[in-house]
C-alpha cells in the first residue's frame, strides 16, 4: 500500500523558556516539553486521516514537522515519499496547509487580492495565476469578482477561502488543524460534507485532518489515530479500533429455554463477567449485554448456556462507540447522547 503520509518514531522537545534572560543566555541543562514520543503511522493515499486529541495532545506540532514548518527532534518522517528533513522543497509542493487562523491572511484586502499575492508567492507564473485563482475559488463556492475585504467575511467564508489558498498549488495531501473549529454548526456541516465528496471523492485528495471533534471524525474519517500526551494510543479504521482496546469486550446475547434468573446463575458459574445488562425479557427468552473480561472467551459463555438447554438466537460482538474508546484513551469524560449511533458501517 502506498502512503501519503508516513512517519517513524517521531519525536519532538521544546525548551522551557521560563524569563527572557533564558532567550539570551540558553543553558544547555535547560529543562524541555516533550510534545511528541515516538509517533509511528502510515496514512493512506486517497483517504482522510483524522489524528483525534484533546488540546494540548501534539496534534498541531506533528503536523507542523509533516509541513517542514518544524524539525523533529528524532525519527523521520515521509510526505508523499519526500523526507521531511532532506527533500522540504519536494515536500512543500505536494502539499497544502489549512488553519483556522484569520491573521494569515490580509484583513484589508478581497479574496482574490489575497489569493494572488499568496499565488506569487507560491511561485506561480503570472500567465495562469487569475484562472488558477478563478478555479478554486468557484470550487469553493466563492465569487472571485467579489470586492468585498477579507475582515468582511463571516467564519465560514474566511475557512473557504482558506482551503482556497492551500489548493492553489495543486497539492495532493492538505494537512487541516482544527478547520472547523469556530463555525457554526451549519457552516461546519458544509465544510465537512465538501472535503469528504468534493476534495476526496471527486479529486482524490488525501487529507490529513487534526481535531477534537468526535462527530467531526465520525462522518468523515477513513482511519483514525488517537494521541494523547504527544502518544499515539490507537490508530486504525473506525470500524476496527474496538478491537484495539483491549477489556473493551461486549457481546449481545438472545437465548431461549433458560429460567428467568439467567444472569444471577452465570455470575456464580462464571465470576470473571464483568457487568451483565438485561436488554428484553420475556417468558420464552432473555437478551442481555455482556462484559467480558480478557480472561473470559464468549466461547465459554456459549458453552455454559448450551449446557443448560438453552437455544441461541443471536449471538454478535458490540461495536463499541469512539466516545467511549476516546475516553478510556484520553481519561477525558465525554457527555453524549445515548440515542446517537456511530455508522461504523460506513467506514472502510
Amino acid at each position: 500500500m502506498e502512503y501519503a503520509v508516513e512517519t517513524i518514531q517521531i519525536s519532538k522537545s521544546f525548551p522551557q523558556n521560563k524569563r527572557f534572560r533564558d532567550l539570551l543566555f540558553p543553558s544547555r541543562l535547560k529543562a524541555k516539553t516533550t510534545a511528541l514520543k515516538n509517533i509511528s503511522l502510515q496514512a493512506p493515499k486517497g483517504e482522510i486521516f483524522c489524528l483525534l486529541g484533546p488540546n494540548g495532545a501534539g496534534k498541531t506540532s506533528l503536523i507542523k514537522i509533516l509541513c517542514t514548518l518544524v524539525l523533529p527532534t528524532s525519527g523521520n518522517a515521509l510526505v508523499n515519499g519526500y523526507d521531511v528533513q532532506k527533500h522540504p522543497k519536494e515536500v512543500r509542493r505536494a502539499i497544502g496547509y489549512v488553519i483556522s487562523d484569520e491573521r494569515s491572511f490580509y484583513w484589508r484586502l478581497t479574496a482574490y487580492q489575497n489569493l494572488n499575492f499568496f499565488g506569487i508567492l507560491n511561485n506561480i507564473s503570472s500567465s495562469i495565476l487569475p484562472q488558477k485563482i478563478k478555479q478554486v475559488m468557484n470550487l469553493v463556492g466563492l465569487d472571485y469578482s467579489s470586492r468585498v475585504m477579507f475582515k468582511d467575511f463571516s467564519l465560514g467564508i474566511k475557512q473557504k477561502l482558506a482551503i482556497a489558498r492551500a489548493m492553489l498549488s495543486e497539492p495532493q495531501i492538505l494537512f487541516m488543524d482544527e478547520p472547523t473549529s469556530a463555525l457554526d454548526p451549519s457552516s461546519a456541516n458544509q465544510l465537512r460534507s465538501f472535503i469528504a465528496d468534493e476534495m476526496v471523492g471527486k479529486q482524490g485528495k488525501t487529507i490529513f485532518l487534526a481535531s477534537h471533534n468526535l462527530r467531526e471524525v465520525e462522518e468523515i474519517g477513513h482511519r483514525i489515530a488517537i494521541i494523547h500526551e504527544g502518544q499515539i494510543k490507537a490508530c486504525a479504521p473506525l470500524n476496527k479500533l474496538s478491537p484495539l482496546f483491549k477489556g473493551m469486550n461486549k457481546f449481545i446475547i438472545t437465548v431461549k429455554n433458560v429460567p428467568s434468573d439467567l444472569p444471577q446463575i452465570l455470575r456464580q458459574q462464571i465470576p470473571d463477567i464483568s457487568k451483565i445488562t438485561i436488554l428484553g425479557q420475556s417468558e420464552e427468552k432473555i437478551e442481555m449485554e455482556i462484559d467480558l473480561k480478557n480472561k473470559v472467551e464468549i466461547s465459554e459463555i456459549v458453552s455454559f448456556l448450551v449446557q443448560m438447554g438453552g437455544k441461541i438466537e443471536k449471538c454478535i460482538k458490540k461495536e463499541i462507540p469512539l466516545y467511549e474508546i476516546y475516553a478510556k484513551y484520553t481519561g477525558e469524560k465525554i457527555l453524549r447522547n445515548k440515542k446517537s449511533k456511530v455508522q461504523n458501517e460506513k467506514k472502510t
